[in-house]
């Protein structure tokens, strides 16, 4: 799975999740709960009747489980990015610091994302993040207030750090600077 695999809102649901657990949980991002709540769907293009392709750019998409909103922050998304592709543009490689472009194309979805967390006992681990997920919506936590938060902090969850979104405290900063 490669970055240009993933559909926008799929990056931008990977972008909340990495604020979410850093920003809010205090911890670094983590794995079993990312498959615990979130699904792997892949997008085809149709090419005649009742043949299809997938796609050579953002066909990865992910969304919360349905039998799981419950359990993590509500989003309401203002649009569904239909025909993104459309207006889509491309950035040179410069320097190399993008991930080198491959044009590998996605044929099915990564087994290990296929149900969730197995085995069922690491499954019982998660529910201390969920109940606090579910603590934070009830207190109004919601993913546009995140990406709000994220902004205004100006903080780029995805890029690297040299620490994590719960370490940035103004007298870590004040030391990171010297």
């Amino acid at each position: 799975m490669e970055l240009h695999n993933f559909a926008p809102n799929a990056i931008s649901q990977a972008v909340v999740f990495v604020a979410v657990c850093e920003g809010y949980l205090g911890m670094n991002v983590h794995w079993d709960l990312w498959r615990h709540l979130f699904r792997g769907e892949l997008h085809t293009d149709s090419v005649s009747r009742g043949v299809r392709r997938p796609v050579r750019v953002g066909g990865f998409m992910l969304q919360v489980r349905e039998k799981r909103k419950d359990r993590y922050i509500p989003s309401m998304r203002t649009t569904n990015n239909r025909d993104w592709d459309k207006t889509w543009f491309y950035l040179r490689n410069d320097n190399g610091r993008l991930p080198a472009y491959t044009g590998k194309i996605l044929t099915e979805r990564p087994e290990s994302w296929a149900y969730g967390v197995l085995p069922v006992e690491r499954q019982a681990m998660l529910k201390v993040f969920t109940k606090v997920l579910r603590h934070l919506a009830d207190k109004g936590l919601t993913v546009a207030a995140v990406v709000a938060n994220f902004h205004r902090q100006r903080v780029l969850p995805l890029m690297e750090r040299r620490l994590s979104l719960y370490q940035l405290t103004p007298k870590a900063l004040s030391e990171v600077r010297r």
